[in-house]
């Protein structure tokens, strides 16, 4: 998940480095809360997206091949704890 703080720290620091090798004043791409916060929404909605989509095709295999097969790797050692997709 992306932070709005996260977007602000990269743009200063892009910015920056862009300025250092112009050698001209640049502005970050993201000066304002309201606006990095927008942007890590954007983001983070295509994150959800792309998990769900794993989501979905681990519950398909496992409804194929049987739970014997998938708990292996989506459980945890003990067997009691489900990992999620992105472990």
């Amino acid at each position: 998940m992306v932070e709005a703080s996260k977007i602000l720290s990269d743009a200063k620091a892009d910015a920056a480095k862009l300025s250092k090798q112009t050698g001209l004043p640049e502005k970050p791409a993201f000066e304002f809360r309201g606006d990095a916060r927008e942007e890590a929404d954007r983001r983070n909605f295509a994150y959800q997206d792309a998990i769900g989509a794993r989501e979905g095709a681990a519950e398909a295999i496992t409804d194929k091949v049987g739970s014997d097969v998938t708990d292996s790797v989506l459980q945890n050692t003990d067997g009691n704890n489900y990992k999620g997709v992105n472990k």
